[in-house]
């Protein structure tokens, strides 16, 4: 299977507890009307060891997302890749200890 894979670690000397981390794809989009959305947002699925949204971050984690039929890379080769207009971002939310 495919997967797009990342590192995520938390390297401050507080820790963040409370952590989850969700991704999106952002890319500029036409809709069947004609109309452009320049800044489409698509929820993609984040994945972990843990197999939890929420993580523990006391050594750093790989997140993946794996690339099926229900994912929006699906259709993209890996030539494509290098010339599409699009980014995949992920957010990493939490509460820091110390707060």
């Amino acid at each position: 299977k495919y997967c797009l894979m990342f590192r995520v670690g938390d390297l401050r000397k507080s820790m963040i507890i409370s952590a989850s981390i969700k991704m999106q794809i952002i890319k500029k989009a036409v809709t069947a009307e004609g109309e452009v959305v320049p800044l489409s947002q698509i929820d993609i699925l984040a994945e972990n060891q843990v197999g939890t949204n929420s993580i523990f971050l006391v050594s750093p984690l790989i997140i993946s997302h794996t690339i099926d039929k229900n994912s929006p890379l699906y259709e993209v080769s890996a030539s494509e890749l290098h010339s599409l207009d699009l980014e995949v971002v992920a957010i990493l939310e939490g509460v820091v200890e110390t707060t």
